[in-house]
C-alpha cells in the first residue's frame, strides 16, 4: 500500500499571509501591463498560484473557503458576468483553459484531496507554452528540418484530438 502524499502544514497565520500575498499577486498580473506581456502574465499566474496553493491545506474550511473564492471570481471575470468587472487582461472571454483549471482546483479543495497531486497541472502546462513559444520562434531558423517535425507533431496534436 502506497504511503499517503505530505500535505505541507501552514498554521492559520501562515495561510492568511499567503492567501494575501496571492491577491497582491493576482493584482499585480492583472493590472501591471508595462512589466508583464498578456502571454507572461498568464503563465505566471497559472504556475505561481498553483505554487501558492500547493501550501493551503484543504482541510482549513478558511483555505477551502479562499479558494472558492478566488474560482467565483476567475469564473465570473472569465465569463464576463459582473459587467463592473473586468475580464481577466489575458484570457479571452469564456476562456476555457482558464475555466478548466479554476473548476479542477476548486472541486479538489472541496474534496480535501492533497494538492500535491495537481502540481503537473501547475508547471507542466506553463513550463511547455513557455518553451514551445521559445523554440518555435527560435529553433526552426537554426535546424531547417526541425520545421517539418515541427509540422508533422502539430498535425498529429490537432489529429489526436
Amino acid at each position: 500500500m502506497m504511503a499517503p502524499l505530505s500535505q505541507p502544514s501552514l498554521s492559520p497565520q501562515g495561510c492568511l499571509a499567503l492567501m494575501a500575498a496571492e491577491g497582491l499577486f493576482l493584482l499585480v498580473l492583472q493590472f501591471d501591463t508595462k512589466h508583464f506581456s498578456d502571454f507572461a502574465a498568464r503563465k505566471m499566474c497559472h504556475s505561481l498560484s498553483g505554487l501558492m496553493m500547493l501550501f493551503l491545506p484543504p482541510q482549513y474550511l478558511l483555505c477551502r473557503l479562499y479558494v472558492y473564492a478566488v474560482v467565483i471570481v476567475g469564473l465570473v471575470m472569465t465569463w464576463q458576468l459582473v459587467p463592473a468587472l473586468p475580464k481577466w487582461r489575458f484570457g479571452d472571454f469564456g476562456d476555457i483553459g482558464i475555466t478548466v483549471y479554476l473548476v479542477i482546483v476548486g472541486f479538489w479543495f472541496y474534496s480535501e484531496y492533497p494538492v500535491a497531486v495537481l502540481a503537473p497541472i501547475f508547471f507542466a502546462d506553463p513550463s511547455g507554452a513557455v518553451i514551445g513559444k521559445w523554440a518555435s520562434r527560435n529553433l526552426p531558423k537554426y535546424v531547417p528540418w526541425l520545421r517539418i517535425l515541427l509540422a508533422l507533431l502539430k498535425g498529429l496534436r490537432v489529429a489526436s484530438f
